[in-house]
This record gives structure tokens, sequence and C-alpha cells, in this order.
């Protein structure tokens, strides 16, 4: 059987993270988190500067690259949470995902940038990994150049999500629909 990768997506501070961390429990699915592994890498390298962030989440993105060939080369479902930067992701992913043959499931978060910015001014007071803080653009981008940069993937199915005010009702109905698609 196929393995069936379940893709996060959405512009920074949209709340994948949240949404990915209660879906994989509930799925069973394992996460892979982008900011683990940058988070890995700014400790174990000691980083300080935003040049050597940027750099570090460069290095992210290759390893979830590799993380991602390996589980649909064994045939797992996984999610992966990740804002995907759209035109580096997309011919990646589409490689491994056609030379497999597997069906992509994305949820793309959505949120007004209002609540955004505020967001991400929250989370980098609230215990935030510096080096978040010190690689983060995507206060230097308007939200057209933010939506372009991480505009969705559409390598397979695709359901957009507004994480403004996402309560139970709304999660279970996600939660259904990504079910059926993952034959669960």
């Amino acid at each position: 059987m196929a393995s069936k990768p379940l893709l996060v997506n959405g512009i920074p501070g949209t709340g994948k993270s949240t949404l990915a961390k209660k879906l994989a429990a509930d799925l069973k699915l394992p996460l892979i988190h982008k900011d683990d592994i940058k988070e890995f890498f700014y400790d174990a390298l000691a980083t300080n500067s935003r040049e050597e962030s940027q750099l570090i989440g460069r290095v992210a993105f290759e390893s979830l690259y590799v993380l991602i060939e390996q589980y649909v080369e064994s045939e797992k479902d996984l999610m992966v949470e990740c804002p995907f930067f759209v035109s580096f992701a997309r011919p990646k992913l589409k490689a491994i995902i056609s030379e497999k043959g597997v069906e992509v499931l994305e949820v793309y978060c959505v949120l007004p940038e209002p609540i955004r910015q505020q967001r991400i001014r929250q989370r980098l007071t609230e215990g935030r990994h510096p080096q978040h803080v010190a690689g983060d653009t995507s206060f230097d981008k308007n939200e057209m150049e933010l939506a372009e940069q991480y505009a969705p993937l559409q390598l397979g199915k695709f359901i957009e999500v507004s994480t403004e005010r996402f309560g139970e009702t709304e999660y279970q109905g996600l939660l259904d629909v990504i079910r059926q698609n993952l034959d669960q």
C-alpha cells in the first residue's frame, strides 16, 4: 500500500503547528515538524545571527525532503507540518510523489493578516526559540508577497482551513474528511 503524506501548510503564524499536533495525535500519525529540525540545528551549531538562522532554515527544508522521501519509500503514512516555500517545495515534492505514485492530502491554514501578525508577536514573547526570532522574515514582506511565497502546493487533494474561529465542530469535520482520504 502506498504512503499517503498529509501536509499541513500555510503562511507562518496561521496555526499549522497547533492543528498538526492535534491531528497527528488523533490520527496516530508520525509528525515531522520543520521547526523541530531547525531547533536541533540551532542548538547543535550554536547559531546567533539572522544569516546563520536562514542557512539552517534551508538545511532544515532539505532534511525534511529527505525524511519525506524515506517515509514514502517505506510506504508509511506521515504528517508534515511546514510553511512550504512553493517555488522550492512544489518541484521537490512533486518529484518524490510522482516517482512512487503517491497521493498527497494538503491542509492549508489561513488567517486574516492582522490576527496572524498578532499571533506571531505573541509567540515571539512566549518562549519561542530565540533563533526563530532572528530568522523570521514574515514581518519583512507584505501580505501579497507572503501569499505568493507560501501559496498552496496543490499536489493532490486540498483542504483550506481558516483557523480564526476553528472550534471542536470544525475540527471534527476536518478530522472526518482526512480519515476518509487516508482510508482510516
